[in-house]
């Protein structure tokens, strides 16, 4: 296979590139999947376009910033960088302590978040907590720019709503205001390299009594996707979370939650996992939120 390379320097000749080459090309910016895949010749597209070099002026985006409500993560920004990054550890905790559980270190200093959605590895962690935290990504081409939700990204295991001569351009998270708190568990055989098995996420906002006034709920790992649990989020609202409601939500994650076997372990047992962090993030999110962080 004959292959080209190309590295724009600015992000209009990126794009530029990608209306002409668009069907054909792969962008490159971690390499923690691009990389893989050109060495085992699973890469099915001869053109590669290198976008690493169009990081700073050339990209008009900020690498980490929180501003009129948002916090914004550009396309270039590292796992490493969210990690570290005091904006992410004060306003989205559970986004940090993913992060610092994610990979290896070396793969983290080099492999950027938004590499991570556009993969779309039906294992991977982050599209799944992004969807609960009702993150936006922008999306930018010659045709202009438009707005999908990251609950809506991924398509199916490899798929999602980018098209050809489009590109992921940033992230955007709305801040958490009042008594509202995220959480995100994860179950793997070992910490590191290891994909996991199941991992939920979960927002939820407090009232001043301590009821539930609004959630967002997802499982992922599971499946090609991550899947919200709107049965769930609807049982949890105007509630106390607990024991018996702990239990209802358990058995519901449990019930609705469509999973699909793999060599490691079958269906069956994956929903159950999934039930145990569904239960588990809504807990790790009512302690977030509790801990009045957000206010």
């Amino acid at each position: 296979m004959q292959l080209s390379y190309a590295a724009p320097a600015c992000l209009g000749e990126a794009l530029a590139l990608l209306a002409e080459r668009g069907p054909d090309s792969t962008i490159l910016a971690g390499g923690m999947s691009v990389v893989p895949a050109l060495k085992q010749g699973l890469l099915k597209r001869t053109c590669i376009i290198n976008i690493k070099g169009i990081d700073g002026d050339g990209l008009p985006v900020p690498a980490v910033n929180a501003a009129n409500d948002w916090l914004t993560i550009g396309a270039l920004v590292r796992h490493r960088e969210v990690e570290t990054s005091p904006l992410v550890a004060e306003h989205f905790p559970a986004l940090r302590a993913l992060e610092e559980k994610l990979a290896s270190v070396q793969i983290r200093n080099h492999g950027t978040l938004a590499g991570n959605l556009c993969a779309a590895e039906p294992w991977s962690d982050p599209p799944c907590l992004l969807a609960a935290l009702g993150a936006s990504l922008t999306i930018v081409s010659t045709r202009g720019q438009r707005q999908v939700p990251a609950a809506e990204w991924i398509r199916g295991a490899g798929e999602t709503q980018c098209e050809p001569d489009e590109l992921l351009l940033q992230i955007d998270l709305p801040l958490l205001r009042g008594r509202a708190g995220s959480g995100h568990v994860r179950l793997a055989p070992r910490q590191g390299l290891a994909r996991p098995l199941a991992c939920a996420a979960a927002q939820v906002g407090l009232s001043e009594r301590g009821d539930v006034t609004a959630a967002r709920v997802f499982v992922g790992a599971v499946g090609p996707r991550p899947q919200r649990m709107n049965e769930v989020e609807a049982m949890l609202t105007g509630r106390r979370f607990d024991g018996e409601l702990a239990g209802e939500v358990e058995r519901a994650v449990e019930q609705k939650v469509e999973c699909l076997p793999d060599q490691r372990c079958g269906a069956a047992y994956k929903r159950q996992v999934a039930g145990v962090l569904g239960r588990r993030a809504i807990a790790a999110a009512l302690e977030d939120a509790r801990s009045g962080r957000a206010a």
